[in-house]
Order: C-alpha cells, then sequence, then structure tokens
C-alpha cells in the first residue's frame, strides 16, 4: 500500500467524512466511537476520526503475510528502522526521533512498540537478546499539525 504524506492511504483521505469512509470501505471490523479498525484489508490499518466526524489520523499496521506500506517505492513496514530512515532521507525525507520512532514534516510518521526484533526480518533466524535495533511496525499518515498540537 503506498501512502500520501499529509493526505491518506488510497480509499481514505485526511478530512474525509466518516460515513463517506463508510460508504467505500463498509463497517470497520471492530468500530469505536473515534476510531475504526480494517483487520479485514491487506495492510491492516485504523482510522482516528476527530469529533467532527471527519479522518484526522490513518495508522497501517505490519502484519504478517500481508502487503508493506510504501512511500515513492521505499518500503516502510517490516525493515529495520535505521534502514528505513535512511532510505527516506536519499529521498529528501528528514525526520526527527519521537520516543516510538520518526515523524516527517511532510506528514507521516513511522513506529515501532519493540513488538517486533531484527530476527524476524529472517525465516529461521534465531532471536538474539542483544539486537535492540527497531524494526518498523507501522505508519501513521496526517497533517503535520496533528502531531504538534
Amino acid at each position: 500500500m503506498e501512502i500520501t504524506p499529509g493526505v491518506g492511504i488510497p480509499g481514505v483521505s485526511i478530512g474525509d467524512r466518516r460515513a463517506a469512509v463508510e460508504s467505500r470501505l463498509e463497517t470497520p471490523n471492530p468500530n469505536e466511537d473515534v476510531r475504526a479498525f480494517y483487520f479485514d484489508r491487506a495492510p491492516n490499518f485504523s482510522i482516528h476520526y476527530a469529533a467532527d466526524d471527519t479522518v484526522e489520523l490513518v495508522e497501517v499496521f505490519h502484519a504478517q503475510g500481508h502487503d508493506e506500506v510504501f512511500l515513492n517505492d521505499v518500503q516502510l513496514t517490516f525493515r529495520l528502522m535505521d534502514d528505513v530512515k535512511a532510505d527516506l532521507e536519499r529521498a529528501g525525507f528528514i525526520g526527527c526521533p519521537v520516543h516510538i520512532g520518526f515523524e516527517y514534516d511532510s506528514g507521516f510518521t513511522l513506529w515501532s512498540t519493540g513488538s517486533l526484533s531484527p530476527s524476524d526480518l529472517q525465516p529461521g533466524s534465531a532471536y538474539d537478546p542483544e539486537d535492540t535495533r527497531a524494526v518498523v511496525e507501522g505508519v501513521g499518515v496526517a497533517p503535520v499539525s496533528y502531531w504538534r498540537n
């Protein structure tokens, strides 16, 4: 899946009304007041809604066996954070570190909660507790003002 920084993903744009999104994508599963999950999609994603029922944030997650997330041919998810950051810098995207990843002024974030390890990237690799490098688990897309408020 290709993201468009500050705009969204195919079928979901920042500012879209909830009713319009659900008419295109059908009812999410599960569905909360301010967040809708689409775990039946590849890749999985969630939508955060503002008080006026418009999309304010889209998060796309790595899920084993599903498509990964890309930006201009750079694979963002299910790769080492440092490698993704380096590829994005070569493409002109400079990120600022935040507590679980990087934030980009063009309107996206990379994040890792530590649930994946570098050994997960290589089938058959043994887990190495000494290897603490972060693996990108997800991407958030929103206007930069979302993270700066």
